[in-house]
This record gives structure tokens, sequence and C-alpha cells, in this order.
């Protein structure tokens, strides 16, 4: 069986470490739900958040909702201005939501957002058959909170309207709720570089490896 030199295996492996991103994940510390969310009551449940220093590419985020409701709804990223969000940089297609308990993920591609700034992922029945949407759910949460960095609870009644989304009025900040259960996804982009490291490591593993072949060689002639 063919072995590889030591070296070449040691590089494979701070290869594979070095494209590593941020996530942020505090599904093990969901320990309660909030509700009522869907027609004729809230329309918009949320989570800001902070942008991590680095790895500032969002690539997809996830929340998540309880059974009983059918319609549809649609995810967005916005800019958290500190009670309102002051720009959409993101809204997604419809998404159907089936009846049982559902998790809600959006591919963003990664989005590039800026280090340590806030921001809010959110969902929304308003705008796409507000209407039609059948039946109310719950949002499970972390009502302890903290888990998320810049994370809490956000939600707004704005019915069907969407501009209220961004101006200004109506919605909630409660840290009494805590986090939404919410996963986000953070890299440097699609085509990420390799870290100053990981080049030092790459160039000692190939110089290692010509080495090897150089005595390999030797040997055979």
């Amino acid at each position: 069986m063919r072995k590889f030199p030591l070296v070449l295996v040691a590089l494979l492996v701070a290869s594979s470490t070095a494209f590593a991103g941020t996530v942020y994940d505090n599904s093990s510390q969901v320990n309660a739900t909030v509700g009522l969310f869907g027609y004729p009551d809230t329309a918009t449940y949320g989570e800001t958040f902070a942008a991590p220093l680095t790895d500032t590419a969002l690539n997809s985020f996830t929340l998540f909702l309880n059974g009983g409701s059918t319609g549809q709804l649609q995810g967005y990223v916005g800019t958290w201005e500190g009670s309102h969000p002051g720009s959409l940089l993101y809204t997604s297609a419809p998404v159907t939501v089936t009846g049982a308990v559902q998790a809600f993920t959006f591919d963003t591609a990664g989005l590039n957002l800026t280090a340590g700034s806030e921001y809010v992922a959110f969902i929304s029945i308003s705008g796409i058959g507000y209407d039609s949407f059948n039946g109310l759910t719950y949002m499970p949460i972390a009502s302890s909170g903290g888990t998320i960095p810049g994370g809490t609870f956000v939600f707004i009644n704005n019915e069907g309207d969407t501009d209220q989304f961004t101006n200004g009025a109506g919605w909630y900040y409660y840290g009494a709720f805590g986090d939404a259960k919410f996963v986000a996804d953070f890299g440097e982009g699609n085509s990420p570089l390799p870290e100053p490291s990981s080049l030092i490591l790459l160039g000692t593993g190939l110089v290692g490896l010509a080495g090897a072949v150089r005595s390999r060689l030797a040997r055979k002639s």
C-alpha cells in the first residue's frame, strides 16, 4: 500500500481546517416558544446579530417555526439601526410553510457584511398572500439569550404592510424573550483564500515533498 509522506498528510489537514468559517448556532439552548405568529396576528419574526470580526460573508441563515400553519413566507436580511432595519440587503423567493415543525434555511450567497456591525435576519408573511396564511404558530427561542453576538428576538405587527420593515414604526426589541432559534453560517465567500499560516504550511509541505521525491529517485539510480 502506498504511503503518503508525513508532511503531505499534515499539509492536507491544515488546508482543510483553514477554510472553516464562523457559525452562530443556539439550537442546544432552545427551551421555550414565543407566539403567536401568523394571520391575523404578528406577521414578522426575526433575530438581530452582530457580524463576526472575521468571516464577514453571510452564506446562509436559518429560522424555525413549530407546526400548525400553512401558507408562504419570505426571508430577509437588513441592517439594524437599534430599533428597526435601516435597509434590506437580501429578500428570498417565497417559501412554503407545510404545517409541520419546519426549519427555513435561506442561501444568501456570501452576502458581504461589515465586521462588528448589527444586522437583522427575519421571516415574514407580509406581501405574499398575507390574508391567505392559514393558522397560527410559534417560534422556538432560547429564553436566556446571550448566545448570538448582538442578538435578541424581534418582531413587528405589520400585517401585510412591507413598508413598515424599514420606516421605523412598530418593531419590538424585547431582550426579555431571549434569542430566536437561529443558525447563521459565515465565511470568506464562495472562493476563500488560504490564511497566511496555511500558505506557510503549503510552502513547507511542497519543499518537504520535493525532497522526499528527490531522495527516492536518488536511491533508485
